[in-house]
């Protein structure tokens, strides 16, 4: 559930507004970063089922409500796309890259540069599988506080970082650091393999 946040003054003014998956995290963040924080009194919650509809929830309120403290920042380029209700899935005509993982092919977005998750995840399992580990859940990885927290900020910092898939077939993209956050999570033994991975991937994009 994406949760659409407003905080207010005492004289009903609106200070900010924001989506996110952890508000109680955002807040925090808030308290320590935000110079008007102590200015807060109320605070106002709106719940939807995606992250795409808070997205669009959120830039619609930050154009017609005028917050006192949102920074007007450029749209990326996966904010672009769910806007224009793009697809994220390979038919949508979108040019794609491969990269080699754990032996299996990774799939990449040009434009925005989200990667499969799932891909990682088919082939990190089958990895672990062959060193006799159990199956790595992404569900469950996201739902942890502390990727929670993470992945909402990057969302301050980014915008959309996460689009998932739907129906059979479909992939859930994610950003860079999501991708590199949770393949470091599959164990010492593949960490390493992902490191090298990791180091030649940023060699091509050099050369």
């Amino acid at each position: 559930m994406q949760n659409l946040y407003r905080h207010f003054d005492k004289d009903c003014n609106l200070l900010y507004v924001g989506a996110s998956l952890n508000v109680v995290s955002r807040l925090i963040g808030h308290k320590q970063q935000s110079h008007w924080f102590e200015q807060i009194v109320r605070i106002e919650i709106e719940k939807f089922s995606t992250r795409k509809d808070s997205f669009i929830a959120e830039r619609k309120a930050i154009k017609d409500e005028k917050p006192l403290h949102n920074i007007s920042r450029p749209m990326t380029d996966a904010e672009i796309e769910i806007e224009s209700n793009h697809s994220f899935d390979d038919s949508s005509g979108h040019k794609v890259i491969s990269h080699k993982l754990f032996g299996e092919d990774i799939t990449q977005h040009i434009g925005t540069r989200f990667l499969s998750a799932t891909d990682l995840i088919r082939a990190g399992n089958r990895a672990r599988a062959a060193n006799m580990l159990p199956s790595f859940d992404m569900s469950n990885w996201f739902k942890q506080k502390t990727n929670q927290s993470f992945l909402s900020s990057l969302e301050d910092k980014f915008g959309i970082v996460k689009i998932s898939g739907r129906g059979r077939g479909n992939h859930t993209w994610v950003h860079p650091f999501i991708f590199m956050d949770m393949a470091r999570a599959f164990g010492s033994k593949l960490k390493i393999e992902f490191h090298i991975w990791l180091e030649i991937v940023i060699s091509e994009i050099k050369s």
